[in-house]
């Protein structure tokens, strides 16, 4: 008996874990979607300060956040970039988990 109830409370966790992941997924992505063309000021007063910022040619720039502090965690880590121009305009956006 409780080794089919460990088997259970395996398989409920592991589908909570993905289910979680999936949802968090889907809603960054949805707010990366509205950002397009808006200030990175923006997307930095959601996501805090960024991990990275590379600086590209043509005054363009790379702001990268590995796991930002005030996304819920999940049992990936979240990478999300984000392409400035030299307007501080937000012209690209990325979503990656490892």
């Amino acid at each position: 008996m409780s080794l089919t109830a460990l088997g259970f409370w395996l398989f409920a966790r592991e589908a909570t874990v993905d289910w979680r992941r999936r949802y968090r997924k889907r809603r960054v992505q949805s707010l990366l979607n509205k950002w397009e063309g808006q200030p990175v000021q923006k997307a930095e007063s959601v996501l805090g300060t960024p991990n990275e910022i590379v600086n590209g040619s043509a005054g363009r720039s790379l702001y990268i956040w590995k796991d930002p502090p005030k996304i819920p965690k999940a049992a990936t880590l979240l990478i999300i970039t984000l392409t400035v121009n030299a307007q501080a305009q937000i012209t690209a956006t990325a979503l990656e988990e490892r």
